[in-house]
């Protein structure tokens, strides 16, 4: 988890050090969603991950740029997913809620 982290860290500091010397490589603030998308893409959060969704086992990827308010799951690299039963509709890339 602590690995996540870093390249949470490591990919903000890439986007706000190209922002700084290049402003005008980015028109939207969705320009800079994208490149921080990209970036920590880059970094490894594309990696895979298993996760379960209404009662069967799916691959996906620790890393999009939105997820669902409805049917949620939490996501492990190491262990099978369960629901998020609570109702929270926060989640980040780590696949906890926040």
């Amino acid at each position: 988890m602590e690995e996540i982290f870093w390249i949470l860290e490591d990919g903000i500091v890439r986007l706000v050090d190209i922002f700084l010397a290049k402003p005008y490589l980015f028109y939207t603030e969705s320009d800079l969603h994208c490149y921080l998308y990209h970036v920590l893409w880059s970094l490894s959060l594309s990696r895979g991950c298993r996760v379960k969704v209404d009662g069967r086992t799916v691959e996906s990827v620790l890393l999009h740029r939105q997820y669902p308010t409805k049917g949620r799951y939490r996501r492990y690299l190491d262990r099978e997913s369960e629901k998020d039963r609570s109702g929270d509709t926060s989640t980040s890339a780590s696949g906890t809620r926040h």
